[in-house]
């Protein structure tokens, strides 16, 4: 199949060549006394002018677009155009997963966590899930416009299934991969529309969720989640979630935000990474750190799922977080004026800090942490717990130095919109560390702190490689 270039020439004067350039005298220009004239039409035939559309509209896999004065076969990639990148657009699983959107294509959502626009996992109800692959085929033919099922295929990894609709400006492929009552999807154009001079592809992934929600309510399916009981980090008893922890949503990463993310533990692999909180987001977070340690701290067991401890290195365990966000002044009072909450403190589990969190699992106190996320406990009310203690507990383990490492520590606080975010952030990782912001998303590079010195933040800014 071959692309369909769609051209709209608008032409204009040759100039004047090199050689001949010298020797031509400028002509003088005379305003005629007609304030209306009527133009005559002049046609030249040398050059374009900028004014160029162009559209790549192909099946998948696309062929590379030469420029218009090329004189190599339309098939020669040019690589150095955003154009050609659609050429090696591949379809299938990569690595047994759901392939992450290409990030030329914006018309685009993946459950790859390596994805700019991510969607969340589906989860069959318990009455459909012995016929999971048959009620999905059938929802999709239902729901979409002309599909049709072009592969359904058994792999190690669940069944993978590939469909083709029609899509707003031609077709669209649709990818889901079922394991058990799980179903992981990309959803993507086929259609990639530039305006010269933009490299940038025209697309929105809107129509896709759109899309996608048409066959999750033909289907009846479920955000992914499983309740399992959780640990009193205070207490070490067991706790059951109260109604509004578990009905409450802690605000999602946009994509924007969560490629910062992605792409500094992409940086950073194989690394120790620590998070406190998950969302749906981060579940391939360990695949990303393949070779490294993950660690989830989690209050609320409905958002711990399909992760397994010791799989890729990972660990989640479930906390309860006992300060309401209500205290946060006073906490932060507190903290100003106790010595027992200086950065000087060498034993965290051990403090009299009433911001210290001291019952977290021991290896979270002896690792030195190469990332650490804040995005828990929810925090989203003065009732509700707060990130005070998550907050402070970062920063003094990012200032700790680990057996044979003395390198500096990646913090990432989401929700900094919010009063309790911003101001203990300034006040435990400090405005000089701070070396990106996205959105609701901060990332602070954090030395290791100098014996020496009583503060969390100094004059100085510490910063390694640069901004994120």
């Amino acid at each position: 199949m071959t692309n369909t270039l769609t051209a709209q020439l608008h032409l204009v004067p040759p100039f004047p060549s090199p050689s001949k350039q010298s020797s031509i005298s400028q002509p003088q220009i005379k305003i005629p006394n007609n304030p209306n004239p009527k133009p005559k039409p002049i046609i030249f035939s040398k050059f374009l002018s900028l004014a160029l559309t162009v559209t790549l509209n192909s099946p998948l896999p696309s062929l590379a677009i030469p420029s218009l004065t090329s004189q190599s076969s339309p098939q020669a990639p040019l690589t150095t155009t955003p154009f050609t990148q659609s050429k090696f657009l591949q379809l299938g699983l990569e690595d047994g997963k759901i392939r992450p959107c290409p990030s030329t294509n914006p018309g685009c959502v993946s459950t790859n966590a390596k994805s700019s626009s991510f969607a969340f996992p589906w989860v069959f109800p318990e009455t459909s899930k012995e016929n999971a692959v048959q009620e999905l085929q059938e929802a999709i033919l239902k729901t979409q416009k002309n599909a049709k099922i072009e592969v359904v295929e058994d792999t190690p990894n669940g069944k993978y299934i590939q469909a083709e609709v029609d899509g707003g400006f031609g077709p669209d492929v649709m990818e889901f991969l079922v394991k058990g009552d799980v179903v992981t999807y990309r959803s993507m154009a086929m259609k990639v529309t530039y305006i010269y001079p933009f490299t940038t592809a025209i697309g929105d992934s809107k129509g896709q969720l759109e899309r996608l929600k048409k066959i999750v309510d033909q289907l009846g399916c479920n955000f992914l989640s499983n309740a399992t009981p959780e640990v009193d980090s205070e207490s070490g008893g067991r706790h059951e979630p109260t109604p509004a922890a578990t009905a409450a949503n802690a605000t999602l990463l946009t994509p924007k935000e969560f490629m910062v993310l992605s792409k500094l533990v992409t940086r950073k692999a194989p690394c120790n990474l620590l998070v406190f909180g998950l969302q749906s987001q981060y579940y391939n977070l360990s695949s990303i750190n393949a070779g490294g340690i993950t660690v989830f701290l989690e209050d609320d067991p409905l958002k711990i799922s399909e992760i397994k401890a010791d799989f890729n290195g990972t660990r989640i365990y479930n906390v309860k977080y006992q300060i309401a966000a209500k205290k946060a002044y006073n906490l932060l009072k507190h903290a100003r004026k106790n010595p027992a909450c200086s950065p000087t403190i060498n034993l965290l589990n051990q403090s009299s800090c009433k911001l210290a969190l001291r019952n977290l699992p021991e290896e979270v106190y002896k690792l030195k942490w190469d990332v650490v996320v804040v995005d828990g406990p929810i925090g989203d009310t003065p009732e509700a717990p707060g990130r005070m203690p998550t907050i402070y507990t970062a920063g003094m383990l990012a200032r700790t130095d680990g057996i044979g490492k003395k390198t500096t520590t990646d913090v990432v606080v989401h929700d900094v919109h919010r009063t309790i975010e911003k101001w203990f952030s300034w006040e435990f990782f400090c405005e000089q560390n701070l070396v990106s912001a996205r959105g609701k998303l901060w990332v602070f590079r954090i030395p290791v702190h100098q014996s020496n010195s009583t503060s969390f933040c100094s004059s100085e800014t510490v910063v390694n490689g640069g901004s994120i």
